[in-house]
């Protein structure tokens, strides 16, 4: 039987083949960083630093199930994303707009694999680069976001199909509220500071 996980550049690639499991460290440097020993030159500069560990030297099977799990984890943060609704408010209309979020009965906070939502309200700004300054731009008309953390896509779109979807999203507003269509974006997270060990 053969599993292989595999992330690119600087992942963890983890194959196992029968009882042989073999767990492999790549890693892309410069040829000034090379090492000696489990290294191997490419003939574009780029050193591969290889490790390969038997299960020989552990209780079978140990070592390569902890690097699993480890691989599965990094992939689930890889597959967070984030989805955003851009919606264009009414100007007149902001105040009841952010009410409704304010009095929302949170059904999407029970949904599985949700992590957080966040409502931005615009600030239209303009910058003046002669003299890189900021001022308020009273013309300018930008966005509301409503932003919502998933684990998975999956997850997400499991709650749009959820009866519980439908029941916050039951109490329309008025189309007078909004001054255009909104705009639904969907981004996976590639890096944060909040996941990145290092910085905490």
């Amino acid at each position: 039987m053969m599993a292989r996980t595999t992330h690119g550049h600087g992942a963890n690639r983890v194959t196992q083949s029968g009882t042989a499991p073999i767990v492999r460290r790549t890693s892309a440097v410069s040829s000034g960083d090379a090492t000696a020993g489990g290294t191997r030159h490419s003939p574009h500069g780029i050193v591969e630093r290889r490790s390969v560990t038997s299960p020989a030297l552990s209780r079978p099977g140990v070592l390569a199930n902890r690097h699993v799990r480890s691989v599965a984890a990094r992939a689930r943060t890889r597959r967070m994303i984030v989805v955003t609704n851009r919606i264009p408010v009414s100007k007149g209309h902001e105040i009841d707009f952010e009410d409704r979020f304010k009095r929302r009965v949170h059904l999407v906070d029970r949904a599985r694999g949700f992590l957080r939502n966040e409502v931005h309200r615009p600030r239209p700004m303009k910058f003046d680069h002669e003299h890189g300054t900021w001022s308020d731009d009273p013309d300018g008309e930008g966005y509301y976001e409503i932003k919502t953390w998933w684990r998975t896509f999956e997850d997400f779109v499991a709650w749009t199909q959820s009866p519980a979807f439908n029941e916050a999203h039951s109490n329309r507003p008025p189309k007078e509220m909004f001054r255009g269509a909104n705009v639904l974006e969907v981004h996976d997270i590639v890096t944060s500071t909040d996941l990145d060990p290092a910085t905490r």
